[in-house]
Protein backbone atom coordinates (compact mmCIF):
# COMPACT_ATOMS: atom_id res chain seq x y z
CA UNK A 1 0.00 0.00 0.00
CA UNK A 2 1.04 3.56 -0.60
CA UNK A 3 1.82 5.95 2.05
CA UNK A 4 2.40 9.62 1.08
CA UNK A 5 4.09 10.44 5.03
CA UNK A 6 6.39 7.00 4.69
CA UNK A 7 7.86 8.25 1.53
CA UNK A 8 8.18 11.53 2.43
CA UNK A 9 10.06 10.05 5.46
CA UNK A 10 12.35 7.67 3.85
CA UNK A 11 13.13 10.69 1.44
CA UNK A 12 13.69 13.35 4.51
CA UNK A 13 15.93 10.80 5.96
CA UNK A 14 18.14 10.19 3.08
CA UNK A 15 18.97 13.83 2.60
CA UNK A 16 19.69 13.68 6.02
CA UNK A 17 22.10 11.17 5.13
CA UNK A 18 23.44 12.60 2.32
CA UNK A 19 23.71 15.63 4.23
CA UNK A 20 25.78 13.52 6.25
CA UNK A 21 27.93 12.31 3.71
CA UNK A 22 28.54 15.37 1.79
CA UNK A 23 30.11 16.75 5.35
CA UNK A 24 32.44 13.77 5.48
CA UNK A 25 33.28 13.57 2.18
CA UNK A 26 34.36 17.20 1.93
CA UNK A 27 36.32 16.94 5.41
CA UNK A 28 37.96 14.60 4.05
CA UNK A 29 38.89 16.20 0.79
CA UNK A 30 39.57 19.52 2.29
CA UNK A 31 41.39 18.26 5.41
CA UNK A 32 39.13 20.52 7.14
CA UNK A 33 36.37 19.62 9.32
CA UNK A 34 35.02 23.51 9.27
CA UNK A 35 35.25 23.60 4.98
CA UNK A 36 33.37 20.16 5.24
CA UNK A 37 30.46 21.06 7.47
CA UNK A 38 29.98 24.11 5.26
CA UNK A 39 29.46 22.52 2.58
CA UNK A 40 27.14 20.15 4.45
CA UNK A 41 24.98 23.04 5.08
CA UNK A 42 25.13 24.69 1.60
CA UNK A 43 24.09 21.22 0.00
CA UNK A 44 21.19 20.64 2.88
CA UNK A 45 19.88 24.53 2.33
CA UNK A 46 20.30 24.93 -1.50
CA UNK A 47 16.55 25.49 -2.74
CA UNK A 48 17.22 24.57 -6.21
CA UNK A 49 16.41 20.70 -5.62
CA UNK A 50 14.14 20.19 -3.33
CA UNK A 51 12.59 18.03 -5.85
CA UNK A 52 14.55 14.94 -4.70
CA UNK A 53 12.86 15.74 -1.25
CA UNK A 54 9.34 17.18 -1.99
CA UNK A 55 8.42 14.62 -4.71
CA UNK A 56 7.66 11.32 -3.92
CA UNK A 57 8.23 9.55 -7.25
CA UNK A 58 12.06 10.87 -6.75
CA UNK A 59 13.49 8.13 -4.58
CA UNK A 60 15.82 6.63 -7.21
CA UNK A 61 18.02 10.14 -7.01
CA UNK A 62 18.51 10.75 -3.17
CA UNK A 63 19.15 7.14 -3.60
CA UNK A 64 21.51 7.34 -6.38
CA UNK A 65 23.29 10.95 -4.49
CA UNK A 66 23.57 7.87 -1.03
CA UNK A 67 25.17 5.49 -3.23
CA UNK A 68 27.71 8.09 -5.20
CA UNK A 69 28.81 9.84 -2.10
CA UNK A 70 29.64 6.55 -0.13
CA UNK A 71 31.52 4.98 -3.15
CA UNK A 72 33.23 8.40 -3.17
CA UNK A 73 33.89 8.22 0.28
CA UNK A 74 35.20 4.75 0.20
CA UNK A 75 37.01 5.44 -2.64
CA UNK A 76 39.04 8.13 -0.54
CA UNK A 77 39.40 6.38 2.14
CA UNK A 78 41.00 3.07 0.21
CA UNK A 79 43.00 5.07 -1.56
CA UNK A 80 44.81 7.19 1.81
CA UNK A 81 44.77 4.51 4.17
CA UNK A 82 45.84 1.82 1.62
CA UNK A 83 42.73 -0.30 2.39
CA UNK A 84 41.92 -2.99 -0.01
CA UNK A 85 38.86 -3.81 1.84
CA UNK A 86 37.81 -0.33 1.87
CA UNK A 87 38.79 -0.03 -2.09
CA UNK A 88 36.60 -3.53 -2.88
CA UNK A 89 33.97 -2.21 -0.80
CA UNK A 90 33.39 0.43 -4.01
CA UNK A 91 32.55 -2.61 -6.00
CA UNK A 92 28.57 -3.66 -4.41
CA UNK A 93 28.11 0.06 -3.74
CA UNK A 94 28.53 0.52 -7.49
CA UNK A 95 26.38 -1.91 -8.47
CA UNK A 96 23.82 -0.99 -6.12
CA UNK A 97 24.21 2.09 -7.80
CA UNK A 98 23.39 0.97 -11.17
CA UNK A 99 20.67 -1.04 -10.16
CA UNK A 100 19.14 2.57 -8.50
CA UNK A 101 19.67 4.30 -11.68
CA UNK A 102 21.29 4.88 -14.94
CA UNK A 103 23.05 7.81 -13.94
CA UNK A 104 25.17 5.42 -11.52
CA UNK A 105 27.42 5.13 -14.78
CA UNK A 106 28.69 8.75 -13.81
CA UNK A 107 30.45 7.03 -10.79
CA UNK A 108 33.43 5.42 -12.07
CA UNK A 109 33.92 8.54 -14.13
CA UNK A 110 33.95 10.37 -10.82
CA UNK A 111 36.74 8.49 -8.97
CA UNK A 112 38.84 8.62 -12.10
CA UNK A 113 38.86 12.24 -11.99
CA UNK A 114 39.44 11.91 -8.04
CA UNK A 115 42.51 9.54 -8.51
CA UNK A 116 44.14 11.80 -11.53
CA UNK A 117 43.82 14.99 -9.36
CA UNK A 118 44.45 13.57 -5.70
CA UNK A 119 47.55 11.06 -7.19
CA UNK A 120 48.99 12.31 -10.16
CA UNK A 121 50.05 10.25 -12.97
CA UNK A 122 54.03 10.08 -14.14
CA UNK A 123 53.33 7.42 -16.84
CA UNK A 124 50.87 5.50 -19.28
CA UNK A 125 52.24 2.69 -17.29
CA UNK A 126 51.64 3.85 -13.85
CA UNK A 127 47.84 5.27 -15.28
CA UNK A 128 46.76 1.79 -16.28
CA UNK A 129 47.57 -0.07 -12.42
CA UNK A 130 45.50 2.75 -11.04
CA UNK A 131 42.82 1.13 -8.90
CA UNK A 132 40.13 3.73 -9.99
CA UNK A 133 39.75 1.88 -13.84
CA UNK A 134 38.75 -1.43 -12.45
CA UNK A 135 35.60 0.45 -11.28
CA UNK A 136 34.71 0.66 -15.11
CA UNK A 137 34.18 -3.37 -15.40
CA UNK A 138 30.27 -3.25 -14.25
CA UNK A 139 28.91 -0.47 -15.66
CA UNK A 140 30.55 -1.45 -18.96
CA UNK A 141 28.42 -4.79 -17.90
CA UNK A 142 25.23 -3.03 -16.81
CA UNK A 143 25.32 -0.88 -20.49
CA UNK A 144 25.57 -4.37 -22.29
CA UNK A 145 22.67 -5.71 -20.34
CA UNK A 146 20.38 -1.97 -20.28
CA UNK A 147 21.12 -2.13 -24.05
CA UNK A 148 19.55 -5.59 -24.23
CA UNK A 149 16.42 -4.87 -22.71
CA UNK A 150 13.86 -4.34 -25.04
CA UNK A 151 12.17 -0.81 -24.54
CA UNK A 152 9.32 -1.06 -26.83
CA UNK A 153 5.36 -1.67 -26.13
CA UNK A 154 6.01 -4.85 -28.20
CA UNK A 155 8.87 -7.97 -27.58
CA UNK A 156 11.71 -8.87 -30.01
CA UNK A 157 14.61 -10.64 -30.63
CA UNK A 158 18.02 -8.95 -29.77
CA UNK A 159 19.39 -8.17 -32.85
CA UNK A 160 22.01 -5.70 -33.03
CA UNK A 161 19.55 -3.40 -34.71
CA UNK A 162 17.61 -3.63 -31.32
CA UNK A 163 20.34 -2.77 -29.81
CA UNK A 164 21.60 0.09 -31.84
CA UNK A 165 17.52 1.51 -31.25
CA UNK A 166 18.49 1.43 -27.79
CA UNK A 167 21.18 3.35 -27.63
CA UNK A 168 19.95 6.86 -28.24
CA UNK A 169 17.47 6.53 -25.45
CA UNK A 170 20.30 5.25 -23.34
CA UNK A 171 22.23 8.38 -23.73
CA UNK A 172 19.84 10.35 -23.33
CA UNK A 173 19.25 9.44 -20.14
CA UNK A 174 22.75 9.75 -19.05
CA UNK A 175 22.71 13.65 -20.18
Amino acid sequence: DYSAPAYHLTLLLLHVANTLLVGVFASSLSRKPAFGWLAAILFTTFPLNNEAVSEVDALCHPLLVFWALLALICYERGRRTGNRVTLWAVHPIVLLALLTHENALTIPVLLLVMEVLFYPVRSIRDFIRRPALQYFVLPVLFVFWWLRIPKGATQAPHALDAILRNTLPFLQLLA
